[in-house]
């Protein structure tokens, strides 16, 4: 098996609110909508992870980088 990476492969949902800025309330909206653009997830029983890579992948598709990097300019 490979070496673990110094990024965790997996995170929170506090993890995601922290790196990314998403708000808890509004990762829960986002896992509720419909197929077309349902933010990535993994529920096993009541616990939510998000796989990073899924995460920038989301972004990149629904043009969120361009709009994070603009807000922060």
């Amino acid at each position: 098996m490979s070496n673990i990476s110094l990024e965790k492969r997996w995170i929170s949902f506090t993890e995601l609110e922290a790196e990314y800025g998403f708000l808890v309330a509004s990762q829960a909206k986002m896992r509720m909508m419909d197929e077309s653009s349902t933010f990535p997830f993994l529920r096993i029983g009541n616990i939510i992870r998000y796989a990073r890579h899924k995460v920038d992948q989301w972004l990149e598709e629904h043009n969120m980088c361009s709009n994070l990097m603009q807000g922060a300019a």
